[in-house]
């Protein structure tokens, strides 16, 4: 006689995932993505799901939604929570569990809320789709769900509309709306990556909060392993859809079992060691930029002018990397836009070797940008997706002289190979490279010019851990070959310790603090480049909480 085994069950409370397999199918052909994942988050429990770009962090949650794409294909496994099964259901019990059992915090509050709805129209929402209200009750349930994530002044927020709130107001709207109806789950999606380091703080806080006093279970998806040291109990650590390892978080950043974990550890520019102040005075020599006394100015309707810089200074030295550092609004875009001649100061001197170069217009100000090249921070955006690499590197050689078609090749080629990209890629298009790659595109199309200075405008903030890694490697190298100087403007403190020599931390318009980045770093001396500091994520991992702990 066969005994067979048990089925076994789903638990009463939280997630349970076991043995997912998915595909993508395309053209008859079927391409694994996930190969039998499982992992689970119980109530008031915090489970950050962790890796790179292709992992199938994004496919998993959308596996936990019911948001795949029509060619995605369920191999095997299942997915409950509670006593539910989420695969296979009807798109009507699917409004029905999401944002009434199942909550999503997601990446990008800019673009995941409707900009000619107000707040309050769209959050009201949430309540009236399941029948929990009317429209013409619904008000206070809004004005309780804004309070509750710590939106100053809800009566008044309640009637904007999304781009007349900041980042991290944007995103606190988008938690409440998460939140509202108490979900058991809530699916938090990078819910921080767009956000200045000190409203990531709050953020993450006000999240940990609400978990802890309702118990909701969170699922957090990042590529920051950091961030997960710091905010989750449990990490789960994923690699070409396969499970590299899983446990506690004391356990999996102090004795990493994957060899993959440990990379995605020694990566993590906040876990890195600072730049030697040695390395500082070995390439100091004369002043590649300096910037004097900066003030600008903008006019706004109905409210006068607005001071966006205020008598700001600085000076890099040629051959090292100075850092503008702030949060949104802090001046830095502004200050960078002057400096590489995209925009006029009212008053105050740049000078660019020497050169004060403030005044120069049409030919001379056309010539200038020759020495001072931009990377932007979205390499995609940056790119001609018309274009294939080649001709985006060769590109600028066209716009200043009449080269010759050998020699641009020539030049293109020399460039393309200083930036490791292998020459299979160099006819493609930008949507046809990873992210990395595309970075790589834009600084060698910043480099054929050959310049003095390249303005790094957040050059790595929108890539994963790994690949963020390998730009700061190549940028460094780039600058010890070519004797590059760089203005790196950048609101992540963490990268920033890893790559600057020198450092201004701009607070609404004005130098709150600047120097050796070494001795910022040491001895901030605002309150202001302290807060900043303190919100590095990574800085004090917490040990894994007993679940009794977590929803006391």
């Amino acid at each position: 006689m066969t005994l067979s085994r048990p089925t076994p069950q789903p638990p009463e409370s939280g997630l349970e995932i076991r043995d997912l397999s998915m595909s993508y199918v395309t053209l008859g052909q079927a391409r694994p993505v996930l190969h039998g994942l499982s992992l689970s988050v119980k109530p008031g429990e915090v489970l950050a799901l962790v890796g790179e770009s292709g992992s199938g962090k994004t496919t998993t949650a959308q596996a936990i939604l019911g948001l795949l794409p029509a060619n995605a294909r369920i191999d095997g496994g299942s997915v409950h929570l509670g006593q539910q099964s989420l695969l296979g259901l009807s798109d009507r019990a699917w409004m029905q569990l999401r944002g009434r059992r199942i909550g999503l915090i997601p990446q990008d509050p800019g673009s995941s809320l409707n900009p000619v709805r107000t707040v309050g129209a769209q959050l009201a929402e949430v309540f009236v789709v399941h029948g929990l209200e009317t429209r013409w009750s619904v008000r206070e349930r809004v004005l309780d769900a804004l309070a509750e994530v710590g939106l100053p002044d809800p009566a008044r927020h309640h009637d904007q509309y999304p781009h007349e709130l900041s980042g991290g107001m944007r995103q606190r709207v988008l938690i409440a709306m998460a939140l509202a109806l108490r979900p058991e789950l809530v699916i938090a999606d990078e819910p921080t990556s767009a956000l200045d380091a000190t409203v990531q703080r709050h953020v993450l806080d006000m999240i940990d909060r609400l978990r802890a006093e309702r118990g909701t279970a969170v699922l957090l998806v990042t590529h920051d392993l950091a961030m997960a040291g710091d905010r989750a109990d449990r990490i789960a650590v994923l690699r070409n859809g396969r499970l590299e390892e899983q446990g506690c978080v004391t356990a999996v950043l102090a004795h990493p079992v994957s060899a993959y974990t440990r990379r995605l550890l020694s990566d993590i520019p906040s876990l890195a060691p600072a730049r030697s102040p040695a390395i500082l005075r070995e390439r100091r020599r004369d002043a590649a930029v300096t910037v004097e006394n900066l003030v600008q100015r903008f006019a706004t309707r109905g409210r006068g002018t607005i001071q966006a810089l205020d008598g700001v200074s600085f000076e890099v030295a040629r051959g090292t990397t100075h850092a503008i550092v702030g949060e949104s609004g802090s001046g830095k875009t502004t200050a960078m836009r002057a400096i590489v001649g995209l925009q006029r100061p009212a008053s105050g001197r740049i000078l660019v070797g020497g050169e004060e170069v403030t005044g120069l217009r049409g030919e001379d100000l056309r010539q200038f940008r020759r020495r001072v090249q931009l990377v932007y921070q979205n390499p995609f955006a940056s790119l001609d997706p018309r274009q294939t690499v080649r001709a985006i590197v060769e590109e600028p050689l066209l716009n200043f002289d009449p080269v010759p078609r050998a020699e641009r090749e020539r030049a293109a080629a020399q460039v393309l190979e200083r930036v490791a990209l292998p020459d299979e890629v160099w006819d493609r298009r930008p949507v046809a490279l990873s992210g990395g790659q595309r970075q790589r595109v834009a600084i060698a199309r910043a480099l054929v010019l050959k310049p003095e200075v390249l303005v790094l405008d957040e050059a790595v903030s929108a890539l994963d851990v790994t690949v963020q890694a390998q730009i700061l490697r190549l940028l460094d190298e780039l600058q010890r070959d070519l004797g590059l100087t760089y203005l790196f403007v950048s609101h992540d403190l963490s990268v920033v310790r890893a790559i600057a020599d020198s450092v201004s931390v701009l607070h609404r318009g004005r130098v709150v603090d600047d120097g050796p980045a070494h001795r910022v770093f040491a001895a901030p001396r605002s309150e202001h480049t302290r807060a900043l500091i303190a919100a590095i994520p990574g800085g004090q991992p917490r040990s894994a909480r007993t679940l009794e702990g977590a929803t006391s």
